[in-house]
């Protein structure tokens, strides 16, 4: 089952470059647990201010959890791709 997002993302506090950022969101969870998908899985993605997010994700300031419980970043899926041209933070 996936879910695609075109989500705004604002920030509390004036100035924030991450506030100039409209990531993509996807959620992606697999309710059948079929054999080798992942139980669930969010990613952000963006295509301008690519260096906030990269920022961002290595400095922990985005979270994300499920139930409570912290998911952690997948650094085998998260960083620059297309020759720079995106950047997705998934966790």
């Amino acid at each position: 089952m996936r879910y695609l997002f075109a989500l705004p993302l604002f920030a509390c506090t004036t100035g924030s470059a991450f506030s100039r950022v409209t990531p993509q969101v996807q959620v992606e969870s697999n309710p059948g647990g079929v054999a080798g998908e992942r139980d669930f899985s969010l990613s952000l993605t963006t295509w301008n201010d690519l260096d906030v997010l990269a920022d961002a994700i290595d400095a922990g300031e985005i979270t994300a959890t499920l139930d409570s419980a912290a998911l952690v970043v997948d650094p085998t899926a998260t960083g620059y791709a297309d020759g720079r041209d995106s950047y997705t933070a998934t966790f």
